[in-house]
């Protein structure tokens, strides 16, 4: 019984998503790293995607743990998105769009968002709020302009990577803040 419910491991508590991502890409650069229906792309195709992302991102102002909104149906652009968010050392809150609009008012309000990634199929649900938006269908060919490198690192194993609100017990939606250590923990 003690045994079988041994669940302790050590696991590097000096590292972030993104560089086990990066050390992901250095081992296989030319393996497949993400498939979605009949698209795929592999693990240096997508460091240079989050990389160009980041860039942009750092330079339309963002700053270390700044809350970003991600609104994207399940898409290679989704996990482009939540890396390059993270190489930039940022938080990302997710937000369906199936909500009701007064949730995502309040997700957005609550969390003090500046910006949201989504697309033009969701880009109404945002249109009232005074966000930044980026479209990941129309503003990819400005972004893949910028360098598909990072000249340093802005992650950090104690930087957000997520706020998820959940419904609360009193009924008012409560975020949830999710550290990369969290992660590397349930990971390891």
């Amino acid at each position: 019984l003690k045994k079988s419910n041994n669940k302790y491991s050590t696991f590097p508590n000096d590292l972030s998503i993104p560089d086990l991502f990066n050390d992901q890409v250095s081992k296989v650069p030319n393996k497949i790293a993400v498939k979605f229906k009949d698209n795929k792309i592999t693990y240096i195709q997508l460091q240079r995607k989050v990389n160009q992302l980041a860039n942009y991102l750092i330079k339309h102002g963002t700053s270390s743990e700044s809350m970003i909104g991600l609104c994207l149906d399940r898409s290679i652009e989704m996990v482009i998105s939540i890396l390059g968010i993270l190489r930039a050392g940022c938080a990302y809150v997710p937000i369906d769009p199936h909500y009701p609009i007064e949730r995502i008012k309040f997700m957005i309000s609550d969390s003090e968002l500046n910006f949201i990634i989504t697309n033009t199929a969701h880009e109404k649900l945002f249109e009232t709020n005074k966000l930044i938006t980026i479209l990941v269908d129309e503003d990819w060919e400005t972004i893949e302009k910028g360098p598909n490198h990072l000249a340093k690192s802005f992650t950090h194993p104690r930087n957000l990577v997520y706020v998820i609100y959940t419904s609360g017990s009193s009924g008012v939606p409560k975020g949830v803040g999710v550290e990369n250590l969290n992660i590397l923990n349930y990971i390891n």
